[in-house]
């Protein structure tokens, strides 16, 4: 071992430069859990909240987090959290919903 650097590192080095040359040795983001919604399903998410619901038959007169996530189970059995879909929200495709929960709606 040389200072913190093991056999086993360098080993794992030369395998990734062999394997992908230089650019084998940039460290990158390890890709992480894949996202529970498809891109369809996120886009069906924006469009319910876009029109927002219908009292008779979501039961309820304005979207919470809470109903859009038992609408993701009912509509795609995905079980989804509530963080999870603050995060959708987070990367805009609920934009209009808190838009209109902040009191920002465009129509006034």
């Amino acid at each position: 071992m040389l200072g913190s650097v093991t056999v086993q590192i360098v080993c794992d080095w030369v395998k990734k430069f062999n394997a992908h040359g230089p650019e084998g040795l940039i460290n990158r983001k390890p890709p992480g859990k894949p996202p529970k919604l498809t891109a369809e399903q996120l886009a069906a998410l924006a469009a319910i909240v876009e029109s927002g619901p219908i009292p008779a038959s979501h039961g309820v007169v304005r979207w919470r987090i809470i109903d859009l996530c038992q609408w993701v189970w009912e509509e795609f059995r995905v079980s989804v959290s509530e963080d999870t879909v603050l995060s959708v929200s987070a990367a805009g495709v609920l934009a209009a919903l808190i838009a209109v929960c902040h009191g920002h709606s465009d129509s006034g």
